[in-house]
């Protein structure tokens, strides 16, 4: 039986090993392919590199945090050097969402993640746009 997620692969970015493994088995079990990145700039990297379906990033990280990604990512999108990317915010803070979805995210999920939640979010923005007549 094919997953809910096959044909996905998702860019997943967070400083701590141990959301990254949760997480992503979450997704590979749905049948996702995952690639993990624990900074800004392996995200960068990884987008560079190839087909990404879905980001999904930690806001709060050292150095560089998930709105310096964000803007990196849009930035090159717009200078056409990334194609168009839908993207997560996954955060510990409160009363940021506002905030999160002005900076270019589609979508804030809440720490702890809700697994069912999370499988849900990841399915609907990865959904290729249907092609308008």
């Amino acid at each position: 039986m094919l997953g809910r997620l096959q044909d996905v692969h998702v860019l997943l970015v967070d400083d701590h090993d141990d959301l990254r493994e949760l997480v992503s088995m979450t997704l590979t079990r749905e049948g996702a392919r995952v690639t993990e990145a624990d900074s800004v700039r392996a995200a960068v990297t990884s987008i560079a590199r190839g087909q990404v379906s879905l980001l999904l990033s930690d806001i709060g990280m050292p150095g560089d945090d998930g709105y310096d990604l964000i803007r990196r990512v849009r930035a090159s999108e717009l200078l056409g050097r990334f194609r168009k990317t839908p993207a997560v915010a996954v955060t510990g803070f409160s009363d940021v969402r506002t905030k999160v979805l002005a900076a270019g995210y589609q979508e804030c999920l809440s720490k702890p993640i809700d697994h069912a939640q999370l499988v849900d979010v990841v399915e609907r923005l990865a959904q290729p746009a249907l092609p308008t007549e």
